[in-house]
């Protein structure tokens, strides 16, 4: 696919902006011609190019126009043809080189939505891509001067896909509205977080903050965000306004990955016991909650509550399940690592990916706002999903059985 893709995107490159003829560009291109009406599909999804229906030349294969008397003269050859002498054809109309290129990375995700059922891998029909250490941070990398339609969608895309998605706003100091303007098209903030009253709360980790919270500048271990609340928030939105200079590195681990790296059967008893409704008692600022660790989420998809710290409190039936998997999450080869930089805004999937930091160092004040997104806007919920998917119907009947729902 990846190799299709870049000699398709060379190709409109030279051609930009003309025309392409599916034949001729499959001859050029070897390969069939409708895997190359399949991609060219994908290109005309995303804008770069329009196709339209011509006729042609039957002695020569040009294009020809209606004249004034409705029939088709060819300059080529000098023929003149009624509009049954002609041939029928699709032929793509080609944007300028920099409109193809900025539909490029849309396409890579956008391929699996053309597949049908049988061609697709739970993981395609799913729209999601678990990764490990190997995912970099430029691959989830929105980088623009605007926040407009296109970068709206391709941070959706990114969202759905990966679970994150940094968006990097050029020549913008981190400003609330940043913020505000992307919870506009994800969902909903929540009213509070934990003890806080508001949308938006400023995070500055000093030695003495609170331990198993943003506000501690020591270590902090994995966790999904608002396990102490009956409704985990969906996702999270996390804007730098100062970063420090050592350690403070941002992780981040994805627990579909985590998950599909087990064998099924043993990834089945471990879900569905972790799924009981008493599988963890959650505590933290004089809050508790008592509930599963895997759940049905209001999307449909599973739910991750989980945390690898002293908030949570295993009930002793799960202990072996939940050490075992606390075991997996924290190896190395899953951890994508990096810094942000100041201004960055990084928004996650709560439902499935795990988040910590590593201790800060030094006399520079790291600080950054935190937006709870508590769900879906209406509007999307037929569009978008979000939470671990590509799971068996098997798996998700018997962690929603567990949960109590009949």
């Amino acid at each position: 696919m990846v190799s299709e893709i870049t000699a398709l995107d060379t190709l409109l490159y030279q051609i930009g902006p003309g025309q392409l003829r599916l034949e001729r560009s499959a001859d050029r291109l070897q390969v069939e011609p409708d895997r190359l009406a399949q991609l060219l599909a994908l290109y005309a999804a995303s804008g770069a190019i329009v196709s339209s229906a011509v006729q042609v030349c039957p002695q020569c294969d040009q294009v020809v126009d209606r004249d004034e008397t409705g029939r088709f003269p060819c300059d080529l050859c000098d023929g003149y043809y009624a509009l049954n002498e002609t041939e029928s054809e699709v032929v793509y109309f080609v944007s300028s080189a920099s409109e193809t290129s900025q539909s490029r990375e849309r396409i890579k995700i956008m391929e699996t939505k053309f597949k049908t059922p049988d061609q697709a891998s739970p993981f395609e029909l799913a729209r999601i891509a678990p990764w490990d250490h190997t995912l970099a941070s430029t691959d989830i990398t929105v980088e623009s001067a605007t926040l407009g339609d296109y970068e709206q969608s391709r941070i959706w895309d990114l969202l759905e896909r990966y679970g994150i998605c940094l968006f990097r706003m050029g020549a913008q100091s981190a400003d609330d509205a940043v913020v505000f303007e992307l919870a506009k098209f994800i969902g909903p903030p929540t009213e509070e977080q934990n003890l806080f009253r508001g949308q938006l709360k400023l995070i500055q980790p000093t030695a003495e903050g609170r331990v198993n919270s943003g506000d501690t500048a020591k270590d902090l271990g994995l966790h999904v965000d608002g396990t102490q609340h009956e409704q985990q928030p969906m996702a999270l939105i996390f804007q730098y306004i100062t970063d420090a200079k050592l350690g403070a590195q941002s992780v981040f681990v994805d627990a579909e990955r985590v998950l599909f790296d087990i064998d099924e059967p043993q990834r089945h008893r471990i879900m569905s016991d972790l799924a009981r409704p008493d599988a963890a008692i959650f505590s933290k600022s004089g809050m508790k909650y008592t509930g599963p660790i895997f759940s049905i989420s209001a999307l449909g998809t599973v739910s991750c509550r989980i945390r690898l710290d002293e908030v949570i409190q295993v009930h002793p039936d799960c202990r072996e399940h939940y050490d075992f998997l606390s075991e997996r999450f924290n190896q190395e080869k899953y951890r994508l690592s990096f810094r942000p930089r100041e201004g960055d805004v990084i928004v996650f999937d709560n439902w499935r990916v795990l988040h910590a930091r590593d201790e800060v160092f030094g006399r520079c004040v790291r600080a950054h706002n935190r937006m709870w997104i508590s769900s879906m806007k209406a509007n999307l919920k037929s569009k978008h999903w979000l939470g671990v998917r590509g799971l068996r119907v098997e798996d998700v009947a018997a962690i929603g059985r567990q949960n109590g729902i009949r």
